[in-house]
């Protein structure tokens, strides 16, 4: 029996019902487009970032750069302890199970933790530096020396991103690193130079990073505050070593994923000097482009699939998984 014909005028009507619609996989898509989007207009917003500061840097002050915030980057990951991941394993199930006083525990306690581990870490790079001071170049060195209280903030950053996904505000967990902090960068890399100062040199790259990235912490740590259901001062209930127990073998996850990631621009960095790392790593950032559709779609699902789990909708799983 032939199939039926399909008038093509009803074909967008019920593709608009669809992703306008109260159901499971169009509130998925609508927010995998909504991640999407927002992680498209980062990684476009970073490309150019980066474009200006190899312009205004020139290639070797850019490369030194580069390479000492990719030691920050990678440093920050250890720091975290997976507690960013972990907030999307458990925050979905504190809400679906209305247990508020876990939920507002498990982000006091992951603050504390991140920032107490970040700090140690960014200590502990002061002292190597120290140390390792006659090997290194004089301008290498205070670059690594005022790299390091970025450290913390980065750390800090994903982990309020993390939660920020946990609650399933996905766009506004992207906007502040991805967005906020290179359009605050750009705006700073045109106002200095107008003020007189210079900002040709990788010193000064690395003090507008942490001028930017404090903004975007402060905006999302305000975003976090006013996802957190009941009252500010609800008493906390803790269970530490569930969730670290839980986070570790995250951390390890994620810390095995960006050591693949980015440890290609610490060994250029490291055999061929910054300028090579420099150029290595805009084309590394084209590259990048490719991971865009499943970062976007894993930013969205992880959470849905913990919230369904939580609540026993093993049917609403059964559809993502196979859809």
């Amino acid at each position: 029996m032939p199939d039926e014909p399909v008038d093509d005028a009803v074909m967008p009507d019920r593709a608009a019902r669809f992703f306008s619609g109260p159901g499971l996989l169009a509130r998925i898509v609508r927010g995998a487009l909504g991640a999407g989007t927002a992680q498209a207009a980062g990684i476009g917003l970073t490309f150019v970032l980066h474009l200006l500061l190899a312009r205004a840097l020139g290639i070797e002050e850019y490369g030194l750069y580069l390479y000492a915030v990719t030691w920050a980057g990678m440093l920050s990951l250890i720091a975290k302890l997976g507690f960013d991941t972990a907030a999307a394993r458990f925050i979905p199930v504190f809400l679906a199970n209305g247990e508020t006083a876990r939920l507002h525990g498990f982000v006091r306690r992951g603050n504390i933790i991140v920032l107490f581990t970040s700090t140690a870490l960014a200590i502990l790079a002061a002292a190597i530096v120290y140390v390792a001071g006659s090997a290194l170049p004089a301008e290498t060195q205070s670059v690594f020396w005022l790299t390091c209280p970025l450290l913390p903030l980065i750390a800090v950053s994903q982990w309020l991103q993390g939660v920020l996904r946990g609650f399933q505000r996905v766009v506004r967990s992207e906007l502040p690193e991805r967005v906020v902090r290179p359009l605050l960068m750009m705006a700073l890399i045109t106002i200095v130079p107008m003020s007189g100062l210079n900002p040709g040199n990788a010193m000064s790259a690395v003090a507008l990073h942490l001028a930017a990235m404090l903004a975007a912490v402060l905006l999302a740590a305000h975003w976090v505050r006013t996802a957190l259901p009941g009252r500010v001062d609800t008493e906390p209930q803790y269970a530490t070593g569930e969730w670290i127990r839980t986070s570790l073998p995250m951390a390890v996850v994620a810390i095995s994923f960006l050591v693949m990631s980015q440890i290609d621009i610490l060994m250029v960095g490291y055999l061929m000097g910054p300028a090579p790392a420099g150029n290595y790593g805009i084309a590394i950032r084209i590259a990048g482009l490719a991971l865009l559709g499943l970062v976007a779609v894993n930013t969205i699902l992880g959470p849905k699939i913990a919230d369904l789990h939580a609540r026993r909708r093993y049917a609403g799983l059964r559809r993502i998984m196979i859809w």
